[in-house]
């Protein structure tokens, strides 16, 4: 009777212990087994070549983006935890580097998606590998001619104010700054956009009452001697000079030259870049009445998520990129992880299903971006968000503005 009894013991200690294994999984470790799925995107980036300067922070704020999703739990996607892995890519600042750098993604790693690059060149020769194989792209930033993103790229989406967008929050500020310029004379660099990017000058400078002085002029990218150039702008005589894309040298040479020249007027970029950048190359005597849309670490006027990025950077990098980079590659990992996280799907085509569809996002400027570009791009998939002008004054930095708008 007793073997009888602990027998009997023991099959009930069995089938309790049977029972717990069942149930609990449902209720509590499986947080634990949930949270380990991992969801790698593709990062492609100047990691070397002429873009490095920029982005190589850009690929930096990238990973701070991760960092920040994965120490705050991940993403969820229908119940399941997932951690995100980033894989990075060097375009090498050329587009074979990018087409090769795509390739590698899309086929070895089998990426469903990819963040980064910002030049036009580069991201057409990505959208010959991501368009065909339905792998969604979030660009950094665009110029807008057909072939880098538009309705031929129905799976690209651009997370940062484009050139377009630029001009708009530009020349709105300097029409209520400076009623005084009626005519403008622009630059702009060799990269192929410029047939596209006349156009929108134009219409955007005429509603503002603004007048474009002559065609474009262009220069190109290898410029090192900007005196050419600067001079051939100046002899339009215009109210305000203008440059609507560039990197940091290829604006301060103009603008120092310009002043050297003795150009008094102001000079404006509708691009952006870290405002630090421009007075220590132009230095302070010629870093005056110069605008541009930028981002400088300790701005009171910064949203408090900059801020937070700012300890970010100091906690992980020993030498200090410029926070308006990093700000770029961590908004362009954050809003495509919101939107997979909004579509609760790991599908391309869901995901991008849901983005075109949202109104809003969560931004690092100012907190809230907006979906629009319909109307000026022939798609949905232009993110934009409240940008400051940054000013130098006498080689003083300061933020004139924020402006907020979304593309049409």
């Amino acid at each position: 009777m007793r073997k009888r009894k602990v027998i009997l013991s023991m099959c009930r200690m069995s089938m309790v212990l049977f029972i717990a294994l069942t149930i609990l999984p449902a209720v509590g470790f499986s947080d634990e087994k949930e949270a380990s799925k991992t969801l790698t995107i593709g990062c492609i980036a100047g990691l070397t070549g002429f873009s490095s300067g920029s982005e190589r922070a850009i690929e930096q704020g990238s990973r701070l983006a991760v960092d920040y999703v994965n120490n705050n739990g991940g993403i969820t996607i229908n119940g399941q935890k997932y951690l995100i892995n980033l894989v990075t890519e060097d375009h090498k600042s050329t587009s074979e580097g990018a087409a090769a750098a795509a390739t590698k993604l899309v086929y070895s790693d089998k990426v469903k998606f990819i963040a980064g690059a910002t030049m036009p060149f580069t991201n057409i020769a990505i959208n010959s590998v991501t368009t065909p194989n339905k792998v969604l792209q979030a660009a950094v930033w665009s110029l807008g001619s057909p072939a880098e993103y538009g309705p031929r790229t129905p799976y690209k989406f651009i997370t940062m104010n484009g050139a377009v967008e630029g001009m708009e929050t530009m020349l709105a500020f300097l029409a209520e700054a400076h009623p005084e310029i009626k005519t403008i004379a622009v630059l702009h660099p060799d990269d192929g956009t410029v047939p596209f990017i006349q156009p929108h000058i134009v219409r955007v400078a005429e509603k503002y009452g603004i007048k474009l002085a002559g065609k474009v002029i262009p220069f190109a990218m290898d410029t090192v001697d900007y005196t050419t150039v600067t001079k051939k702008v100046m002899a339009r005589n215009a109210d305000a000079i203008g440059i609507t894309a560039g990197w940091p040298t290829m604006l301060a040479g103009v603008l120092k030259i310009a002043r050297q020249a003795g150009y008094k007027k102001p000079i404006w970029a509708s691009t952006y870049m870290p405002a630090e950048d421009v007075p220590k190359i132009a230095g302070k005597e010629a870093s005056h009445l110069f605008y541009h849309h930028g981002l400088f670490a300790g701005d009171p006027q910064n949203d408090p998520m900059v801020k937070e990025l700012e300890r970010m950077i100091q906690a992980k990098y020993s030498e200090q990129p410029p926070i308006y980079w990093v700000a770029l590659g961590f908004d362009n990992v954050w809003m495509l992880l919101q939107a997979i996280e909004a579509a609760q799907s790991t599908d391309p085509t869901e995901v991008r299903d849901k983005w075109e569809k949202m109104d809003t996002m969560k931004s690092l400027w100012g907190g809230v971006a907006h979906l629009g570009g319909m109307k000026t791009y022939g798609i949905r998939h232009t993110v934009t968000h409240p940008i400051p002008i940054i000013g130098l004054m006498n080689g003083e930095i300061k933020t004139m503005k924020w402006i907020d708008f979304t593309a049409p």
